[in-house]
């Protein structure tokens, strides 16, 4: 990826603002532009992942501003509760996530992808880390919206 679909979101966006109905004088149209470049660039962020804390903390910079992007609309009664859904779900995932991590942190004994290669063929049958991976999977279904988690 060269980050030329980044580039060509910002530009695209404005093209929405000039529609009726469209209160143009709301100062969450000046963020819009800033909101979008964040998860493109938490996209990235991705290629260099090598443990649990870098790839929750990218899962949250890339959600984060997602949340906001979704209410913008202040004066929208459906935006703002779009906006307080998707926070709400997402709060879910990000925590079962997380808890799944640190089972899988306590059952390996590190938080590199490398630590849990080494101790993977140990733990066949330890609980710990069993649980540690259902819960990680189901917290990535949820942030992926992955049937049943829609």
């Amino acid at each position: 990826m060269t980050g030329a679909d980044s580039l060509l979101q910002v530009p695209l966006q404005e093209v929405g603002l000039g529609k009726p109905g469209l209160v143009e004088t709301e100062a969450a149209h000046a963020l819009r532009p800033a909101q979008c470049q964040r998860p493109a660039d938490a996209r990235f962020r991705f290629a260099g992942v090598n443990s649990l804390v870098a790839l929750f903390l990218g899962f949250e910079l890339l959600s984060i501003p997602l949340y906001v992007l979704c209410a913008t609309h202040m004066r929208r009664e459906h935006s703002l509760e779009s906006g307080l859904k998707y926070l709400i779900i997402g709060s879910v995932g990000s925590a079962t996530l997380l808890y799944g991590l640190a089972m899988l942190y306590g059952a390996s004994g590190g938080t590199s992808f490398d630590a849990l290669a080494a101790a993977a063929p140990k733990m066949g049958n330890d609980v710990l880390f069993l649980t540690g991976i259902a819960l990680a999977v189901a917290g990535l279904a949820f942030k992926a919206s992955i049937a049943p988690f829609h």
